[in-house]
């Protein structure tokens, strides 16, 4: 029993890694494409889609940073409890 039990925490550490991972790289690709949207001067056109699509890539990238920060703590805090 204590082998199997190993291993799950170990499988659950693994999908929360790569959950974290992925919310990471999906925060940077939102982020990168709301701050370039807003060096290149679409964000101050007068589009208005432009300036949405602008503040909608950066709050996505905001947003996904908490989740990603969330993730990490959780497998931080789940590691230290079982040292």
């Amino acid at each position: 029993m204590g082998g199997l039990f190993i291993f799950v925490i170990i499988f659950a550490l693994i999908v929360f890694a790569i959950i974290a991972s992925i919310v990471i790289g999906l925060f940077f690709t939102g982020l990168i494409g709301g701050l370039v949207l807003l060096f290149t001067g679409k964000h101050f056109s007068k589009d208005s889609r432009r300036k949405v699509l602008s503040r909608v890539c950066i709050i996505i990238g905001i947003i996904l940073l908490c989740i990603a920060g969330g993730s990490a703590g959780v497998i931080i805090n789940f590691i230290m409890s079982m040292v």
